[in-house]
Formats: structure tokens, C-alpha cells, sequence
């Protein structure tokens, strides 16, 4: 749904917006794309219930304009919905960042829901007079239905914990194998890749789409119930920094049946590590060269863990 579908206060034709297209010198956008420093608020809402299930809610984080930190609101009418991924808070990325600077519009995920269809669905926020670095974009929100069979890989992790969680399709893979498609309902969005006896390494990279504060963080993979007889080493980074390495052994099949989320090395603690008030996880995934196996990729969910969880010493 594009901003011109929404309900914005001031209206956007008010002085305090202006159209994206103006607000920088020389550029012509073809998105309605409008800017402000000043208070306001925006919904987006449905015409129509959707279909019961699981969905998933995207904001344009646009190259041009959005920075700084904005927090949303799912309802279904009157009902707030509670996220069972992500966060409901933003922060903007900036083309103007000294480090890591956006170089172009992006999604940013605010959450699954899981939605009962017996009102409309909306999304929302409201801000206060914002400064030039931290000024409000608003472009377009994004509305993406799942697969059934993603409620039970979530259903299997701890509800209390953060849940971000990153499909194979999202991963960087280096060494150019040979990559096949499997379809199966109990893996994430219905299906995975997996990579037979490569003649050469394979890196298989899933990073956070944002960083998160510091703290307490467990990675897990989904093991595919089937076609997976491999192994692979396995590296951890916090900002680009290795934290550990080591080798996940061969898994058999036998030992996951129907598949099953599997944890990478314990809990990973950045509290007091980084100068940094935020961090961002990592984990590649090695498959030496002339190894013989099947190596299922799937998803990948970083879990924060409650304040009060102690933090187990990390082991491979």
C-alpha cells in the first residue's frame, strides 16, 4: 500500500510535507515519497479482512529522507497484535552514514502476525517534531502472507525470547555450487536449498537484517528432516569481528526427524564486549570442497534472551 492509500495528519498537502521528488535538488522520484521534521501520524488500513494466517509486515525504508527511529502499531480493528518476530521499532538507515551507508530503498520487516480475519487490518505510528538527522519518510508498506507450516518451525521456538529470523533465500553464497530447491512443509516458507558434494568451498553467510542492542543472543538452524547427511565448519561474527569458530559434525537424518532447530554453539553475550550501543550477528557456514554429503540450507533465527537467563558457557 502506497502513502497516497493512507490517512496521514497533517494531510500531505499541508506545508510541512515535501513531496520526495523535491526535497532533493536535482532528483526525480517516481515513488510519492513525502518528507517531514514535523509531528504527525500515518495509518494504513485495509479495505477488506484478510484471510486467516500468519502474515508478515514490511515499512519502506527509503534511500532518500528516512532516518532516526519510528515505532509502529499492528491492529486488527481495535485489537493490537503482538509480534511473534522483529521488532515494531524502526531505525532508519542513512545514505549519509560514515559507516555502512544505505545505498538504496529497502524493506524493513516490523513482525509476523498471526492474523484471525474477523476485522480489518492496520498499521500505524505518530511521532513528535523531529531535526534534520532524523527526519520521517513516508512511502509504502508491504503486507506478506505466510505458509502454514511456518507456524510450527515458530511454535518450536521459546515465544519469550526475540526471534529474528533469516531464510536461506537471504543468505550470501559464495563459491558458485550447484543448488537445488526442495520443497517441504515443515521448512522455512515451504522450502530449502541444499548442495551435494561440492568440488570447491561453499560459504553460505546469513547476517541480521539490523543491528540489535547489545546483549544476550543464541543462533539456531533449522535442520531439514531430509536430505541431509553433511557437515559444515562454522564461524560467528559480532560488527565483522570473528567471536568463535569451530565444526558442526555430520548430521544424520535419523537424528531430526521431521526436522528441527538446532543450536549453534550456545549463547553468544556482546553486552560488554563493544564499544558500540548496537550489533549486528552473523554466521557463515563452511562446506569444505570434496566433502561427500547433501547439506540442507534453511533458515536461521538469532533469539535475544531475557534479561533474567543466565549465559551458558558456548561449546562446539
Amino acid at each position: 500500500m502506497d502513502v497516497m492509500d493512507a490517512t496521514v495528519y497533517p494531510p500531505l498537502d499541508n506545508p510541512q510535507w515535501s513531496p520526495g521528488s523535491k526535497a532533493i535538488p536535482g532528483t526525480i522520484l517516481s515513488d510519492s515519497i513525502y518528507i517531514t521534521q514535523g509531528s504527525g501520524s500515518v495509518i494504513w488500513k485495509l479495505d477488506v479482512p484478510l484471510t486467516p494466517g500468519l502474515y508478515k509486515v514490511y515499512v519502506m525504508d527509503t534511500l532518500f529522507g528516512s532516518a532516526g527511529a519510528l515505532d509502529f502499531s499492528v491492529k486488527e480493528g481495535d485489537t493490537p497484535l503482538t509480534p511473534l518476530t522483529d521488532s515494531t521499532r524502526v531505525r532508519f538507515a542513512s545514505s549519509q552514514s560514515e559507516t555502512n551507508p544505505q545505498s538504496g530503498d529497502q524493506w524493513h520487516s516490523i513482525g509476523i502476525y498471526d492474523v484471525s480475519g474477523t476485522d480489518l487490518l492496520s498499521v500505524s505510528s505518530a511521532w513528535e517534531p523531529r531535526d534534520i538527522y532524523t527526519l520521517v519518510a513516508l512511502d509504502r508498506i508491504l503486507i506478506e502472507p505466510l505458509p502454514a507450516g511456518d507456524r510450527e518451525l515458530l511454535s518450536k521456538l521459546d515465544s519469550d525470547r526475540t526471534r529474528i529470523i533469516v531464510d536461506d533465500l537471504d543468505a550470501v553464497i559464495d563459491g558458485n555450487p550447484l543448488l537445488i530447491t526442495r520443497d517441504d512443509n515443515l521448512s522455512w516458507n515451504g522450502n530449502f536449498q541444499s548442495i551435494t558434494n561440492p568440488e570447491k568451498d561453499v560459504k553460505v553467510t546469513y547476517t541480521m537484517p539490523y543491528a540489535v542492542n547489545r546483549g544476550q543472543y543464541e543462533v539456531k538452524l533449522w535442520m531439514p528432516g531430509a536430505h541431509h547427511s553433511g557437515s559444515f565448519d562454522i564461524s560467528i561474527k559480532v560488527n565483522d569481528t570473528e567471536i568463535s569458530s569451530g565444526k558442526l559434525p555430520t548430521v544424520k537424518e535419523t537424528e531430526y526427524s521431521g526436522g528441527s532447530w538446532v543450536s549453534i554453539g550456545g549463547v553468544w553475550d556482546s553486552s560488554s564486549t563493544y564499544d558500540t550501543t548496537r550489533v549486528k550477528y552473523s554466521i557463515t557456514f563452511t562446506i569444505k570442497g570434496g566433502s561427500v554429503g547433501e547439506t540442507g540450507l534453511d533458515a536461521v533465527a538469532f533469539l535475544g534472551l531475557p534479561s533474567n537467563d543466565a549465559t551458558p558457557t558456548p561449546s562446539w
